[in-house]
């Protein structure tokens, strides 16, 4: 059975259970990044829409952020 992670790195996309360094790979370093704590580490990386395929209409100006929990990917959506 396929890792969905590597499909998803292999096709540059970012897909929710990856860790930080999978996104790193696809994304490279993250315009901005944001800790919270609570019971768990929360992180939110912010990338410019252009870096990711899931920008359907490829622009610049749109904002997307990844929330992790644990390390782990939870949310990629435009901002």
């Amino acid at each position: 059975m396929e890792d969905p992670s590597l499909k998803a790195i292999l096709e540059g996309h970012v897909i929710v259970n990856m860790d930080r360094e999978q996104v790193k790979v696809v994304l490279g370093n993250p315009v901005r990044v944001s800790l919270f704590q609570s019971r768990a580490e929360i992180e939110v990386w912010l990338y410019q829409g252009y870096k990711l395929h899931q920008d359907q209409n490829h622009t610049s100006s749109v904002l997307y952020r990844i929330v992790f929990v644990a390390g782990r990917v939870v949310l990629v959506e435009p901002i």
